[in-house]
């Protein structure tokens, strides 16, 4: 029993000799190790690509903005009293001249608040002409002696109290004149209407439309710029407006860019005017409210403009590239770079206007550049790229 024990210590101290001989990995292996896994991700032989040389473009790019024709003028019709509707002598599409009337409302406080003003002041009148013969008799009775100086300075404060009295009571009926005024509203501008809010029997309110009156004989253009382009519009700018409703095209001028953007949408409303139409078309057929489609040519994505000499403006280099050279992970945009050792980069870039198949880089790319235009294959940083 003592020999079989000292043979199974004896083996077992051998077999842990055995095992802690072993050497442990080396950092160095370990690292390559970890890495293994994304070299497997390059693919050990080259992708065929096809290369495109970035270069610039001293042409302007065009951008495109959807459109609606307005009416030069749009007036909300409203009233300053707070009474019921009686009569709404339009509707939406009516054509409308300038004084013609749109509405009429309750009249009847208004006809008694002015019959108390009329009436007061005939009571104001009647008091002033007997405060006025009482003035002329003291006056009389003063100059005989029959009366003191003080009572003729009463009997005049009281013709100045009546004469004020007076006036106050035809302030009164003016007021009641001019309230009656706004019981029947005109239209202030010659159009169609556009828009109705309200019906006969409702109450008006100060403030609250009843109805809207566009112009149409002077239309414009309204459309709705991002902010990342409206930097590149100047006001006075010739632009193109296409109205594929009309089946015509008009040129005008970029009249006003508004300075402060709509939320949450950052877009800022810019308007046309000086809308004429290009070719043999007619303005007749050209109403408010049609869908139009703005086209600028616009100054580069910077705004810069470099004055080469007296009188000469230069516009600085753009570079536009195929829309299918772009790579897009999410929100982010960018492109691959094929650089002299041939393994392609990802860089992020960002993008201006997209037209035509082409889309503007306002940063991050460069003329002289190469850039992938397609691949055979899928790329990832690092990867061998061969031009076929």
């Amino acid at each position: 029993m003592k020999l079989t024990s000292a043979i199974v210590l004896a083996s077992a101290a051998l077999f842990v000799a055995a095992c802690g001989s072993e050497p442990a990995p080396s950092g160095d292996a370990a690292l390559r190790g970890t890495s293994a896994g994304a070299a497997r991700q390059i693919s050990q032989e080259a992708v065929p690509v096809s290369v495109l040389t970035v270069r610039p473009s001293t042409s302007s790019a065009p951008l495109a903005f959807p459109a609606q024709v307005e009416g030069n003028r749009r007036v909300a019709i409203s009233t300053r009293l707070m009474a019921r509707i009686d009569h709404i002598r339009a509707r939406e599409g009516d054509p409308v001249t300038e004084g013609d009337t749109l509405v009429e409302l309750d009249r009847s406080a208004l006809d008694a608040e002015k019959a108390r003003a009329e009436a007061a002041r005939q009571q104001a009148e009647a008091a002033l002409s007997a405060a006025a013969n009482q003035l002329r008799r003291f006056i009389a009775l003063e100059e005989r002696g029959s009366a003191t100086e003080r009572e003729l300075e009463e009997v005049r404060t009281m013709h100045e109290s009546a004469q004020a009295g007076l006036a106050a009571a035809e302030g009164a009926l003016a007021a009641a004149r001019e309230q009656l005024t706004h019981a029947v509203i005109t239209s202030p501008v010659t159009g169609h209407v556009v828009a109705r809010y309200a019906e006969a029997g409702a109450t008006a309110a100060p403030g609250r439309p009843i109805l809207e009156v566009e112009t149409t004989s002077d239309l414009r253009v309204v459309a709705l710029v991002p902010e990342g382009q409206v930097s590149r519009l100047r006001e006075g700018d010739p632009v193109t407006v296409e109205i594929d409703a009309a089946r015509m095209r008009l040129e005008g001028r970029l009249a006003t860019i508004n300075r402060g953007a709509s939320a949450p949408a950052r877009q800022f409303r810019v308007e046309v005017d000086r809308l004429r139409a290009a070719g043999d078309a007619s303005m007749e057929t050209l109403r408010p409210g049609m869908y139009a489609r703005l086209l600028v040519t616009a100054a580069p994505a910077d705004g810069a403009r470099q004055v080469t000499s007296p009188g000469q403006v230069a516009t600085p280099e753009q570079i536009t590239i195929p829309v299918q050279a772009v790579v897009r992970r999410g929100q982010l945009t960018g492109v691959w770079i094929v650089p002299e050792s041939r393994r392609v980069r990802l860089r992020w870039v960002r993008l201006g206007a997209a037209r035509d198949g082409e889309v503007e880089v306002l940063s991050g790319l460069q003329s002289g550049e190469r850039i992938v235009l397609e691949a055979d294959g899928r790329l990832v940083d690092g990867q061998e790229v061969r031009e076929q």
